[in-house]
């Protein structure tokens, strides 16, 4: 049906009304995309470029944060379990939910005071690599973005056809 009605609607259209001349062609829209500053193609270039990166790094962050979850909880549901004597892992385990606290370690101060201490320095050591992680992330930019500020100081005010010129 709507098939139909765009043929039908293209057969009786009056063609005899358009001016073809006034209309740009193809070549001219081309040749128009070569009055476009180098600088400028640079530039979108260089945005497109930096938000597909930043766009990766969200998702690859999603994808290891929720890759951990999921396998732990795997594991979990699979039989492992920790030793009763690995302090360490049972007291992270049971901080981000994935064991439940027993009555008797809520009940046993010492018990709780030594996991909040596992806890804390769990945290800390995980502060400090997210830290580490935002320096290289900063490095990873200063390196990208220096480079392509010299560059684009550099281009000049020239069009992208005087630009390919300019190369042969």
């Amino acid at each position: 049906m709507g098939t139909s009605g765009i043929l039908i609607f293209l057969e009786n259209f009056s063609y005899d009304s358009i001016d073809f001349d006034k209309i740009p062609s193809i070549k001219d829209f081309v040749i128009s995309l070569f009055d476009i500053k180098y600088k400028y193609i640079f530039l979108l270039f260089y945005c497109f470029y930096s938000l597909l990166a930043l766009i990766s790094f969200v998702i690859w962050i999603f994808i290891a944060k929720n890759y951990n979850k999921n396998y732990t909880n795997k594991l979990l549901n699979q039989g492992y379990m920790p030793s009763e004597d690995d302090s360490y892992s049972l007291a992270l385990l049971k901080e981000y939910g994935h064991l439940e606290y027993t009555k008797d370690e809520l009940k046993d101060n010492e018990k709780m005071k030594q996991y909040k201490n596992i806890v804390d320095t769990a945290k800390q050591d995980e502060k400090k690599k997210f830290y580490i992680f935002l320096v290289y992330i900063v490095i990873i930019f200063l390196v990208s973005i220096v480079p392509a500020y010299l560059t684009y100081i550099q281009i000049g005010n020239e069009t992208y056809l005087e630009f390919l010129q300019s190369l042969l």
